[in-house]
């Protein structure tokens, strides 16, 4: 019984390791195709950073910096060294510690 259920774990994870594969390759080759609709690859959004220094007190002040630009991937997954635009539009701010 102990065997059957190790093999039955192995075999999940094994299909649930090519699944995450196959969607990466997929969403890395609809990019570099620019599929569907011969879509951007890229965008710009804008974000506003801001700074939040630790005080010798324990607080913490926030500092705001001015609104800037980030290129982002329309892609599922983060791809070619930057964020997917959906994360970069759901978070358009940028926490920065300073300690």
């Amino acid at each position: 019984m102990r065997q059957l259920i190790i093999g039955w774990l192995n075999r999940t994870a094994l299909a649930l390791l090519l699944l995450a594969l196959v969607i990466f390759l997929g969403d890395s080759i609809a990019l570099r195709l620019r599929f569907p609709n011969n879509r951007p690859q890229f965008a710009t959004v804008q974000i506003r950073p801001y700074y939040a220094v630790k005080m010798k007190d324990g607080k913490t002040e926030f500092m705001f910096d001015q609104p800037q630009d980030e290129t982002c991937v329309n892609a599922l997954l983060p791809q070619l060294g930057f964020r997917p635009c959906w994360w970069v539009q759901k978070s358009k701010t940028k926490r920065i510690d300073v300690k």
